[in-house]
């Protein structure tokens, strides 16, 4: 959570990576449900969301740019989140690092 006025919470961009990837014993494992038929979180690319939107029977375009957009704000967001918070917590920032260089939905 961020709390950028000091009191009202927002998702921080990063959430959804960083919530299970750094535990260890978990940074290697499956997700708890599959996301259009893939388990492995570093193999999650636009070809799962148009299988999950296929699935679901929605509008496939629409949740492929949904897709793709929230990795382009958590892509351009990190750099300034790690500036302001990476200093406290120096190990989460670089896993958050080399999760970001390797993931399959990052430029």
């Amino acid at each position: 959570m961020i709390y950028r006025d000091g009191h009202t919470p927002q998702l921080s961009p990063a959430y959804d990576l960083v919530s299970s990837t750094v535990y260890r014993r978990l940074a290697f494992g499956a997700l708890t449900f599959s996301l259009g038929g893939e388990r492995a979180p570093n193999r999650v690319d636009l070809e799962c969301f148009r299988r999950l939107a296929d699935t679901a029977e929605v509008a496939t375009e629409a949740v492929v740019e949904v897709a793709a957009g929230t990795a382009e704000a958590m892509a351009q967001a990190w750099p300034d989140i790690r500036r302001e918070d990476g200093g406290l917590f120096p190990a989460l920032a670089e896993h958050i690092d080399t999760r970001m260089a390797k993931h399959p939905l990052l430029p």
